[in-house]
Formats: C-alpha cells, sequence, structure tokens
C-alpha cells in the first residue's frame, strides 16, 4: 500500500513556487518500487489497484509496472488492473504542472511521449488509451459509484450538472475505452448506484463481475479479489445488465443497460 500523503497522485517531484509545498509522490513510488522488485522479484499473481488519486497515478504508472512484471516472467492471465472511482474522465483531474509530473523512464513512455506530455498535448484519456493498447491481455477494471460525490463536485463546479449528466458523461468514456479495441477489447467497467467514493473503502459486497467457470455468481469484495488473483486462463471475465442487483449496503449495480458496457467481457487465451 503506497499512501497519498504529498497532493499529487503519486506523480509529484517538484517544490512550490513560494516554496512552501513539496510535491514527493513520483519520487514515494520510486522507492516502494524499488523495494518490490528487490524483495518480491519474481512474483506469481499481481493485481495493481488504486482509488480515486491512487488510481489517477496508476493510470501513470502502470506501463511500466505492466512491462516489469512481464519480463521478468509473470503470466499476463495471472495479472489484472484495477481503477477505483476514477475513470480520468475529467480536466480537472489532469495533473497539475507545477507537479512536474511527466517522466518518460518512471512510466515507460517514448521521447515523442514524453515532450507531448510537457506540452500539456498527452491527456488522462491518451495515457489510458495507450497502455490499455500494449497490454490487450491485461484486463484494465474500472469501478466506481454513479454519483460519486467527489468526482461529480470536480466535474461539475457547485453540482452544476445533474446525477444522470455525471453516469452519463463516465459512460460515454468508459465507451471510448471498450470500443477502442474492437473485438480485442480488454476494458471492464461497472457503476454502482451510490454517492460514496471508494467502492473497496465503503461497500462490503459489490458484484463486479462473474466468473463463468466457477458459477459462483455474484462475489463479495473479497471473492473479487480472489478471483482476479486465482482467475486462470480459460476464466471468462463478464458483466451483463442487472440494474436491480443489491448490495449489503443498499446500493444497486446498473450498467445502465448500455449495450456497449453491458456486453463486455475478457477472456485469455
Amino acid at each position: 500500500v503506497i499512501l497519498c500523503c504529498t497532493a499529487d497522485s503519486h506523480l509529484g517531484d517538484a517544490h512550490s513556487s513560494d516554496g512552501l509545498v513539496h510535491w514527493n509522490g513520483r519520487n514515494n513510488v520510486r522507492a516502494v518500487w524499488e523495494w518490490i522488485k528487490e524483495n518480491i522479484p519474481h512474483p506469481d499473481r499481481v493485481v495493481l489497484n488504486g482509488c480515486s488519486a491512487g488510481a489517477l497515478g496508476l493510470f501513470y504508472w502502470s506501463n511500466s509496472f505492466l512491462q516489469y512484471f512481464k519480463n521478468v516472467g509473470v503470466q499476463s492471465e495471472h495479472i489484472t488492473v484495477v481503477f477505483d472511482s476514477m475513470t480520468g474522465l475529467f480536466d480537472q483531474f489532469e495533473p497539475s504542472r507545477e507537479w512536474n509530473h511527466c517522466s518518460r523512464d518512471d512510466y515507460g513512455w517514448t521521447t515523442q511521449q514524453y515532450q507531448d506530455c510537457l506540452r500539456e498535448d498527452f491527456s488522462i484519456v491518451d495515457v489510458n488509451l495507450f497502455t490499455q493498447a500494449r497490454f490487450r491481455d491485461v484486463p484494465f477494471v474500472f469501478i466506481m459509484y454513479k454519483n460519486d460525490i467527489f468526482v461529480r463536485s470536480y466535474a461539475c463546479p457547485n453540482f452544476s450538472c445533474s446525477q444522470a449528466e455525471l453516469y452519463d458523461m463516465n459512460k460515454a468514456l468508459l465507451r471510448l475505452y471498450t470500443e477502442s479495441a474492437g473485438e480485442r477489447s480488454n476494458v471492464l467497467s461497472y457503476l454502482i448506484n451510490g454517492c460514496l467514493h471508494c467502492v473497496f473503502e465503503h461497500g462490503s459486497s459489490i458484484p463486479p463481475f462473474t466468473a463463468v467457470k466457477s458459477g459462483r455468481g455474484e462475489p463479495t469484495v473479497a471473492q473479487y479479489m480472489e478471483t482476479l488473483s486465482t482467475r486462470e486462463k480459460d476464466t471468462e471475465l463478464t458483466q451483463s445488465c442487472v440494474p436491480l442487483f443489491r448490495f449489503l449496503r443498499g446500493g444497486v449495480i446498473d450498467y445502465g443497460c448500455d449495450p456497449i458496457l453491458s456486453q463486455a467481457r475478457f477472456r485469455m487465451g
């Protein structure tokens, strides 16, 4: 677990112009990353998971993380990436230039991508699409509450958009991710009725997907994480439109019966 303690979504390496703030998130991640490589050099399975600022940071770091794990022999069917309560939709979530967040070496980017980032021409959406395209054999899972109060406050200052509008904006971006690779899509998404932020922190039983092979039905959070970390090559991860499924805290899973999102699935092999 890497805590976000310098208000920079794990991306900063700079001081504020007045010298009062030190954004150090990228160095913190780098230190933990070096420890992992030294102490857990050859893991059997990997689940990369971040919520909120952690998910934003994971957008940027996941490319180099995934490349490393593949290089040391972790099989694709044993790797999963989960973004909790962050789709990358909103301009307000773009990293601040003050953070000095662009890095070719840390994120495994090309020189062109690094230069585009410096020019603010390589957005969060661009970063996501790039990494998803590089690792089509790894599932990228997006999960969040439909009316996430934190996301809505950033996306719609003074709550100028309705819950339905926020929901539609998120679905539109998730469809972009899902459709970008056509039949090779590796993106799954789960939107839950409710207004909390960070599903894994607040929800005690959610139905993120059904593992067809196991036939266990809708799993709890613990079962969800277990399935992510133990899935095998012939396990198919699916989602379907189930707008009235209730989980323990009163939320309702709802894919909006969107024909693109509800039919998305991922299967190794």
